[in-house]
């Protein structure tokens, strides 16, 4: 068998899902990209057919992973494949379509003889500019290692270890999408976890390992995550569990919440100061009163009356619950 998986928002980068190699249920370290289609409009006379619009084709063409074009036959239920990396190799003039033949029939006999060979070879090819791709100029190229590190980190920890290394020159989309990613070694309790998604656990710790945050780092992603998407399934507990991950983040949020007050960034003040006093749990009204007597300015924070409610009625304050 072949180990199938998917990423959220992959699909706007051309790639629907990855696939790894799999030996004797071993993974190999090899990972397929694939474009996949169904229907009649792919159908053509000697075969079926991918179109290729210009974006496409610079992703494809581009791909730190090698590309698999699978098209569904809806008549007969048959799989019909193609390399969409094979067939664009060279090209500096898009093709309307990449053609997919009868003869490559996608079989469980085909899927461990010629699709393996196709793409093992190909991968071997491309399979280091995944990092170094994360230092493109082009925006588009750097969603795509991003993804893509997804794919091959999942036999490679070193992989995702770089694209943590990477978080700080990020900003905006790419920011997010790492940390979408990132956030998958975490004990996420609000990603649907699947044979689609996992990550063998060793790799996990491996990279977790790695989320050791200097003051910069959290400010930094904390900024890609406003305070409304704090919630179950939001930007804010993606960042929340990879902050998490860190055993002294506690201490070093309290020091984030210093220096977000004295440089009068608001919207990360109160995000800092609200997890410190959520961490404090039973003593939260006094974490609130220590913070307050260290800059008295968090008291002036737009949504800090609600939390002195919270206190005052409940003693704590909730977060994902």
């Amino acid at each position: 068998t072949y180990v199938f998986l998917e990423v959220d928002r992959a699909n706007d980068y051309g790639k629907d899902a990855y696939m790894d190699v799999v030996d004797s249920d071993v993974v190999t370290g090899t990972c397929v990209a694939a474009q996949i289609k169904g229907g009649d409009k792919y159908r053509r006379a000697d075969g079926f057919a991918i179109p290729v619009d210009e974006a496409h084709f610079e992703i494809w063409r581009n791909s730190s992973l090698p590309v698999a074009g699978i098209v569904h036959d809806p008549e007969s239920g048959n799989l019909y494949w193609a390399s969409i990396t094979g067939f664009l190799d060279g090209k500096s003039n898009r093709p309307t379509s990449v053609p997919i033949p009868l003869s490559n029939r996608l079989t469980p006999a085909s899927l461990h003889s010629d699709f393996k060979s196709q793409f093992r070879d190909e991968s071997k090819r491309l399979g280091a500019n995944c990092v170094l791709d994360l230092s493109s100029d082009c925006e588009d190229q750097r969603m795509q290692s991003i993804f893509d590190c997804f794919g091959l980190g999942r036999s490679d920890p070193r992989i995702l270890i770089a694209l943590r290394h990477f978080l700080p020159t990020f900003t905006d989309a790419s920011l997010e999408n790492a940390i979408c990613v990132l956030t998958h070694v975490t004990p996420h309790p609000d990603i649907i976890w699947s044979a689609n998604n996992w990550i063998p656990q060793d790799v996990c710790n491996a990279v977790c390992e790695r989320f050791r945050w200097t003051i910069d780092e959290i400010t930094h992603m904390m900024g890609a995550a406003e305070w409304e998407t704090w919630h179950r399934g939001g930007m804010g507990e993606d960042v929340y569990m990879m902050l998490r991950q860190d055993p002294e983040i506690e201490s070093k949020m309290r020091r984030v919440v210093r220096i977000a007050v004295e440089s009068g960034n608001d919207d990360l003040a109160f995000a800092a100061t609200y997890l410190c006093i959520y961490w404090s749990r039973d003593n939260a009204k006094q974490m609130y009163d220590d913070l307050v007597n260290d800059d008295p300015n968090i008291e002036s924070l737009a949504l800090m009356p609600d939390v002195r409610d919270l206190l005052n009625n409940h003693g704590c304050v909730s977060l994902f619950e």
